[in-house]
């Protein structure tokens, strides 16, 4: 005898403008769908697809402002490549590629001051 309704029922979260509130800052802080699926409460695609289109979507997490302004502070507090790119869900190359692109503390200091870096090219 054929069973029917073999799906399981799951208990659906009711997708209010505020959580739709959250997952868009969860998503701006860096979290992956998946870790903003967990902290609501709510299915994996729920999250893509309300974050998709709020414009925040993307296979790849972007280095926003915030998360670099994160970066530097955890290597300030002397943190390795390794244990920032965990600590903020990224890969080990993109810390590297930001944080030696950036240039250290000084070269910052200089582009906000408008000074010229130390090299010259060419």
């Amino acid at each position: 005898m054929p069973r029917k309704n073999l799906r399981r029922k799951r208990k659906r979260t009711r997708v209010t403008p505020e959580i739709i509130g959250k997952m868009a800052e969860l998503r701006r802080r860096g979290l992956t769908y998946k870790k903003i699926a967990g902290e609501l409460g709510t299915a994996l695609q729920t999250v893509a697809e309300h974050v998709r289109k709020a414009g925040l979507g993307g296979g790849r997490r972007k280095v926003t402002g915030e998360v670099l302004e994160e970066m530097r502070r955890l290597r300030r507090e002397g943190l390795s490549y390794r244990k920032i790119a965990d600590k903020l869900g990224l890969s080990y190359i993109t810390v590297l590629k930001y944080l030696k692109r950036d240039g250290g503390l000084l070269a910052g200091l200089r582009r906000r001051l408008g000074l010229k870096s130390s090299h010259r090219s060419g």
